[in-house]
């Protein structure tokens, strides 16, 4: 058989005169394909859609088994987009905050002492405190100030190159939101309707716990419009204060799942607080300004710090009231990335019950301690909407009278363009009370 094989090929070879020729076009074509600069671009694009369909499906399976590691990165949100575009007040605020330094401070409260720092991120902040024992506002100043002038240059100086930077980075931000409207569509499709904050309560896989540290809850009271129902999130497996707030934040955001991204509220304090609660888990907060008149009772009390409620340190009396400032607490909520990543400090000091979740009975209520988000109108966010209806409207109102030479006519139009903008902004007013 191999005898006549051969025999065959020499017939084949003999027929085919040509067959040298074409083996070496093959040979060409082949080494085209291999090494050729445009099949070596098409096979790099090629690697590269790859590769990022791939990583988006380990994203979305979540298949990667889980470790003691992810008790500390549970609580991140998505990078895909900045937590700043979540809402409309939010992106404000953001905005607003580049030009802090033209924004005058309130007057100090009467018998207060203003701490100011400015946060790592570059916000510049403050808190009112009203000092019970000699030394503690001192104490708090210097754990958090920091230097709010530019260094080697004068105020002046120092207030127009902030004013550049501020003007830069708004510049930069408005790029980032138009990328990431138009990646958004793509995004919602790849990813379909994956949650990027956990769900309240929720407690990562396969990460081993003692009892004692399962047992810790961090109380808290949200307003939800005409209502303030008690949350209660299990910490016993955070260490920093990064992941604490994290945590609490991925709390108060699942709790805002209806909310729509053009809205006028938004968190506007974060308080330590004592309240009231019932069976139905709704609460009746104790404010500060209200209640501690004689004594602060914003922390547990010390017969009940080791039994009841974990915070560290437990004074019978804080140093100052508050013993934490609500400035300091809302801006650690709203950007916890900003926190340092081995701080833990507020960790101690924010009370968690100990022994499970409050429970009350049927037939009494209960007193807590925890943390009241309040929610409030957001009056920067009320101003832009109604200039952005009322600015277009003079303008038109202008235009209109000058080339048709028709001033009744002209303002007429404006004041329907006002009227009607108007009744946009009162709506979305009463769409927050009801959701």
């Amino acid at each position: 058989m191999l005898c006549d094989k051969t025999g065959e090929d020499e017939i084949f070879e003999d027929d085919d005169p040509n067959g040298n020729d074409i083996i070496s076009h093959l040979e060409g074509i082949k080494e085209f394909l291999r090494q050729g600069a445009p099949m070596a671009s098409l096979r790099r694009d090629l690697e590269r859609f790859i590769t990022s369909h791939s990583e988006d499906a380990e994203d979305d399976q979540g298949d990667t088994p889980a470790t003691h590691s992810e008790c500390d990165s549970q609580y991140q949100v998505s990078t895909e987009f900045p937590f700043y575009f979540m809402t409309l007040p939010l992106l404000v605020d953001h905005v607003l905050g580049k030009f802090s330094f033209l924004i005058t401070e309130p007057p100090i409260t009467v018998n207060k002492t203003r701490v100011r720092w400015t946060c790592d991120c570059g916000k510049r902040l403050f808190d009112d405190y009203e000092e019970r024992e000699e030394g503690y506002v001192e104490k708090i100043q210097r754990d958090l100030q920091h230097n709010n002038i530019i260094a080697g240059q004068k105020p002046l100086q120092g207030a127009i190159a902030a004013g550049t930077q501020a003007i830069r980075e708004t510049a930069k931000l408005v790029v980032d939101g138009i990328s990431i409207l138009l990646k958004a569509a793509g995004v919602r499709l790849r990813r379909g309707s994956k949650s990027v904050l956990p769900l309240n309560g929720t407690s990562p896989l396969g990460v081993a716990h003692n009892s004692n540290q399962n047992d810790l809850y961090v109380l808290l009271c949200v307003d939800e419009n005409r209502i303030t129902p008690l949350h209660q999130k299990q910490v016993g497996c955070i260490s920093t204060d990064r992941d604490l707030f994290l945590s609490l934040r991925s709390v108060y955001f699942n709790e805002k799942t209806r909310r729509h991204w053009l809205t006028l509220r938004t968190l506007e304090w974060v308080h330590l607080t004592r309240f009231t609660v019932d069976m139905t888990k709704h609460t009746d907060t104790h404010a500060h300004r209200n209640s501690c008149e004689s004594e602060c009772v914003c922390l547990p009390p010390i017969d009940k710090v080791g039994s009841e409620y974990k915070c560290e340190p437990a004074p019978k009396e804080p140093g100052t009231r508050p013993a934490i400032g609500h400035n300091r607490l809302t801006h650690y909520l709203l950007h916890p990335e900003a926190i340092d990543a081995k701080q833990s400090s507020m960790l101690y000091q924010i009370p968690k019950r100990m022994g499970g979740p409050l429970k009350p009975p049927p037939d009494k209520e209960m007193i807590g301690w925890g943390l009241h988000l309040q929610e409030g109108w957001h009056w920067n966010t009320i101003w832009i909407l109604l200039a952005m209806v009322a600015f277009p409207s003079l303008l038109f109102g202008i235009v209109w009278s000058v080339a048709q030479k028709d001033i009744q006519g002209g303002f007429t139009i404006s004041g329907y363009m006002i009227s009607l903008g108007s009744l946009g902004v009162g709506y979305l007013g009463v769409r927050d009370m009801r959701y």
